[in-house]
């Protein structure tokens, strides 16, 4: 008997059958997700304008420390989102491109959460990887937790780490799988697609070979926005709840606890 608690392609499966299944809905809920990551770009240009290449050095320090953290606020703000559309699928309840911003009264303790584990798993990597590793995968539900609970930063991280008990290895194996999928798939795309393209270009002209290579940063970039996000939030949706199933049904063959008084 397999002692899996579940098969590494099933939710990457069900990520992208979900994703075929609604793909208007996901190129419309990701063309706003990816104008969104991109509007710290934006605010240089209103802010300075033509006076931006003769702006102050002190002015540009304040303004790029200002941008990041603009864009690690909207990219909080949008990984809030995309957990619980995510979740909203995996339950198959209603959802529409508003919910992106549907649990913003959640968003302080999803940031604090958030800080907490990402200093966790970085002091973890650097004490040789390895402890970074087991620390991301033990409290990577957090996230989750908070959307479907309403629980605290702190709360969340610990019953992520109870969920995830001795099921460590089967979510090691799922984000392998994940991530060889993914460079299987690029390479792919690579050796029929942009090899090609680029022999083609530079036979024409080695001109446009510049050119060339910012059309393929940009397809690599929407494919990672279109597909690859989509289907990554999904599939760890799918895994967080049946991780959740497992303690439920655990918990329901327990033999019931006798009255101490009655003993």
């Amino acid at each position: 008997m397999s002692s899996k608690i579940f098969e590494p392609f099933d939710p990457i499966r069900f990520g992208w059958n979900t994703l075929k299944g609604d793909m208007k809905f996901f190129a419309m809920l990701m063309i706003i997700v990816a104008v969104l990551y991109n509007i710290s770009d934006v605010i240089p240009i209103g802010i300075f304008s033509n006076d931006l290449p003769s702006a102050r050095a002190s002015d540009l320090e304040v303004l790029a420390i200002a941008l990041a953290i603009i864009y690690l606020l909207i990219y909080q703000v949008v990984e809030l989102g995309l957990l619980g559309i995510a979740l909203e699928f995996r339950d198959g309840q209603p959802y529409k491109i508003e919910d992106l911003f549907k649990n913003l009264q959640l968003f302080p303790r999803f940031f604090v959460a958030t800080i907490i584990y990402g200093l966790m798993v970085s002091v973890g990597l650097l004490l040789l990887i390895v402890p970074g590793v087991y620390l991301a995968i033990k409290y990577q539900f957090y996230g989750y937790l908070i959307i479907d609970k309403g629980m605290g930063a702190i709360e969340a991280l610990r019953e992520s780490a109870r969920i995830t008990e001795g099921a460590k290895k089967d979510i090691l194996v799922f984000w392998l799988t994940l991530g060889c999928s993914i460079a299987v798939i690029m390479w792919i795309l690579a050796i029929f697609i942009a090899v090609p393209i680029g022999v083609i270009t530079a036979a024409i002209s080695k001109e446009l070979l510049p050119a060339f290579a910012v059309v393929s940063n940009l397809v690599s970039t929407a494919i990672n926005i279109m597909i690859v996000v989509p289907i990554t939030k999904l599939a760890t949706a799918d895994v967080f709840r049946i991780l959740q199933a497992r303690l439920t049904a655990s918990a329901d063959v327990l033999p019931p606890v006798e009255d101490s008084e009655n003993v």
